[in-house]
């Protein structure tokens, strides 16, 4: 059924403005099969729908210029969980992968932010620089 609902549906780059109700179906089947997968290699981080459903998110470790692990209010700042768009305050135009209330921000080159909601986001940040570092600094 994840299959069905994601080919029936094109996502435009990254998302478009808002997350209509086939968006929240896929999501909710999506966190019902495994929740978000969050995988980083030495080259890519990855936000995988469950354990084998599509990515929702790639970025090159080289693309990311700064990470941080920031306070924030699910609700206030991006009017609930889930995959949101912040629209006002520090976070305008972040986009918001999240279903608790802790995360790591992750900003592009370009200026794109991407919040990746997790439980251990000292962890995710520590991960996320080791790469950026370059593969050397993954194996110490």
């Amino acid at each position: 059924m994840l299959a069905i609902l994601w080919l029936g549906w094109p996502w435009p780059e990254p998302f478009a403005d808002g997350f209509d109700a086939q968006g929240r179906a896929l999501l909710t089947l999506a966190v019902c099969s495994g929740g978000l997968r969050t995988v980083v290699t030495p080259r890519r981080l990855v936000l995988r729908a469950g354990r084998f459903g599509p990515p929702l998110l790639r970025l090159a470790t080289s693309d990311i210029a700064e990470i941080a692990v920031p306070d924030f209010d699910p609700v206030r700042d991006f009017g609930g969980w889930g995959i949101k768009r912040g629209l006002v305050g520090p976070f305008a135009r972040a986009w918001a992968f999240n279903f608790g209330g802790s995360g790591v921000l992750v900003r592009t080159r370009r200026g794109r932010r991407y919040l990746i909601g997790t439980d251990q986001p000292d962890r995710l940040a520590a991960a996320l620089n080791a790469a950026r570092s370059g593969p050397e600094r993954l194996h110490h």
